[in-house]
């Protein structure tokens, strides 16, 4: 009997060594032939986009013109004057503006969305002492005289130049729409145009890639998803279930979850954040730049075939604002995952407790676990802000900024895209980001909360700033 056992036992030995050593070959044959490992994934239409810049159809949306005559005056076409345009990117509302055809003194017209319009903020922080006007839709904006076009012109007025400065902003408008009313405006001679854009990038694409089918890419949760064989046996298994449960996400409308859920699938196809040195990796990232390029280029290219000169200034990102969306690395495991969300809990109780030292520590625990989650590094950004750690506080958020995989605010990417394209095509342009960020390294993060109305609107105060260093390019224009 004592022998059988032995017999029986160096059987199951021999039986499991030889499926050890089964398996081992197998999972080393696998890795060297790069089976299961991560992947890029893209939808044919973002490697359009990053090929040549553009959206499936963008310039189709309406060809009502945004300008029309009456009289002997040019004035807003009474679709975009009450908000009634057909379509993104024609949806948004315009001012009613009223000018001749002919310039009759050196004649500006600013360009962009609703910051440029002057659309009122809505989670305003500070006291509100300023008046506001109604456009189409209910529109609520700040009146002329505090809008940019408004506090360009004063500033002019101050310097001795008599100038034209109409606001041509339009809401919803990133800068494929703004391409389209400048190749418009450009027919009334002016001297030229104003840019100020760059937080509704991410609304152009969302919706460019509407209806786009996402493919299953399980998540495996567990330590065994480090073996090439778990994930190939994960691979054709998972998709099956889910398959049955229910359908692929189909991309839907403009909202930050269109971006992020592309951005967090590429993620997870590839088996890592896309990330690497500070800096986002993924194809989105990339293809937002590559159509604002496109974009601008053809605009400053236009203006200068009919001697108007071009200025931009991208808009600075809102750092003090939360991230819209944000995702684990999809390497992490589930404890991890729970580990990590248990210390942001624990930080934003001591948040709630101003305990700043102790949630600093939490935060850096959270983060050594997971270091590619936003709200993480926001919340850092907070502790440290309070206690006056200012230079790390802008560290910390800007992280969060790049790590919002949602892309709906403006990158600071964008002002390096307008100074490529001012450096190819001789426009002017100034990078407001690294004036903003001393303000911050000298007087902390505040300085959002007195420009900032909300996310990406400003108060008059803001406008006032940007009016100011516009103003500077247009009477001293340099080379970016």
């Amino acid at each position: 009997m004592t022998d059988t056992k032995t017999t029986w036992r160096r059987k199951l030995g021999f039986a499991g060594l030889f499926t050890l050593l089964f398996f081992g070959v197998v999972e080393i044959g696998l890795r060297v032939a790069g089976v299961a490992e991560g992947k890029q994934y893209a939808p044919p239409r973002l490697i359009k986009v990053v090929k040549d810049g553009k959206l499936e159809g963008e310039y189709l949306q309406s060809n009502t013109p945004f300008f029309q005559q009456q009289g002997q005056y040019i004035v807003t076409t009474p679709q975009y004057a009450t908000g009634r345009g057909d379509g993104f990117p024609a949806s948004g509302a315009m001012r009613k503006l009223r000018f001749t055809p002919e310039p009759t003194k050196p004649r500006y017209f600013v360009l962009g969305g609703s910051a440029a319009l002057g659309q009122h903020g809505v989670d305003i922080k500070i006291p509100v002492n300023w008046s506001t006007e109604r456009l189409g839709q209910g529109v609520s904006v700040l009146p002329e005289e505090l809008s940019l076009s408004g506090q360009i012109r004063n500033q002019l007025a101050k310097k001795g130049q008599d100038v034209e400065v109409l606001n041509a902003g339009m809401i919803a408008q990133d800068s494929g729409g703004v391409r389209r009313i400048a190749m418009e405006v450009l027919q009334y001679k002016p001297t030229g145009l104003i840019l100020y854009l760059g937080n509704n990038e991410g609304i152009g694409m969302a919706f460019g890639m509407q209806g786009e089918q996402l493919p299953w890419v399980p998540e495996v949760r567990d330590q065994l998803r480090v073996l090439r064989t778990y994930r190939l046996l994960s691979d054709k298994i998972i998709p099956v279930r889910q398959r049955f449960s229910k359908a692929p996400p189909v991309l839907k409308g403009t909202k930050p979850v269109v971006l992020g859920q592309m951005t967090q699938t590429q993620w997870r196809a590839a088996d890592y954040p896309l990330f690497e040195d500070g800096i986002p990796t993924d194809s989105v990232y990339e293809a937002l730049q590559k159509r604002l390029e496109q974009n601008l280029s053809a605009i400053v290219s236009a203006a200068n075939e009919v001697g108007t000169k071009v200025y931009i200034i991208t808009t600075v990102p809102h750092l003090n604002y939360p991230p819209f969306y944000d995702a684990n690395s999809p390497d992490l495991v589930e404890n991890d995952i729970q580990q990590y969300t248990g210390y942001i809990g624990q930080a934003k109780q001591l948040e709630q407790q101003r305990k700043w030292l102790e949630m600093e520590s939490v935060l850096q625990t959270a983060l050594g676990i997971e270091s590619h989650h936003a709200t993480g590094h926001y919340l850092l950004g907070t502790a440290l802000q309070k206690q006056k750690r200012y230079t790390e506080a802008w560290q910390a958020r800007e992280t969060a900024l790049l790590l919002d995989i949602s892309r709906k605010r403006s990158l600071p990417a964008y002002a390096e895209v307008a100074k490529i394209v001012c450096t190819t095509y001789q426009c002017h342009t100034k990078d407001l980001y690294p004036v903003i960020k001393a303000t911050v390294e000298q007087d902390g993060m505040d300085v959002f909360r007195q420009l900032y109305g909300d996310h990406e609107h400003l108060n008059p105060k803001g406008i006032e700033l940007i009016a100011t260093q516009f103003t500077e390019l247009l009477t001293h224009p340099t080379s970016p």
